[in-house]
């Protein structure tokens, strides 16, 4: 007796369950929320990956198939031709011959530019030297992003800094959950003191 069509149609039903569950879960009492959390979606893509995978074999075999049909009616054959034609007209525009030319005169310019300079041949001809300037380099990014980050990208001047959770663990330590100091009374005798513009 053969186990798989049984495996495969008993793959299905799990999965196809696991996706009636997520989409109608609270329909069905299993959640409260109406929103999709976390949960919902990752049984949602649970069920999903299921029910592919109890066809993937067929899926594989049909994509087998497929391509030894392409092979067969050399479609393959003849899209390479194509592509290596459109590749070689494409070589012969000038616009493409130029950017070559370019591309190679701005190498011979470096080279001879490293060849010529003492220093640029010992910095750039030694591996470790190489190492070096990568490290430091990737150092400098780093830190000058972090240099943005802290300055809130102005760079030179920092903003000020508050203290509100040191003031929230001194609370803490003398067995509070608000802070030691008082607040302003204008601040409570206000309507509304959630209000910016009331401040």
């Amino acid at each position: 007796m053969n186990l798989r069509p049984l495996a495969r149609w008993g793959l299905v039903v799990v999965g196809l369950a696991m996706v009636v569950a997520a989409v109608f879960a609270p329909q069905l009492g299993l959640d409260s929320n109406e929103d999709w959390g976390p949960s919902r979606r990752l049984l949602l893509g649970a069920g999903i990956l299921t029910v592919a995978l109890a066809w993937l074999d067929r899926a594989l075999l049909a994509g087998g198939q497929a391509v030894t049909w392409l092979k067969q009616t050399q479609v393959v054959t003849r899209a390479k031709g194509v592509t290596w034609h459109f590749i070689q007209s494409l070589n012969a525009t000038p616009c493409v011959g130029r950017i070559r030319q370019t591309v190679a005169a701005s190498q011979r310019a470096w080279a001879a530019l490293v060849l010529k300079s003492p220093f640029l041949a010992a910095t750039l001809g030694n591996r470790r030297m190489r190492v070096l300037i990568a490290a430091w380099g990737a150092f400098l990014v780093v830190a000058a992003s972090y240099l943005w980050y802290a300055s809130v990208g102005m760079w030179v001047s920092w903003p000020g800094t508050s203290a509100y959770h040191d003031m929230q663990a001194e609370a803490f330590l003398h067995g509070q959950t608000h802070l030691l100091t008082s607040p302003d009374p204008r601040l409570l005798a206000l309507p509304n003191p959630y209000d910016p513009a009331a401040r």
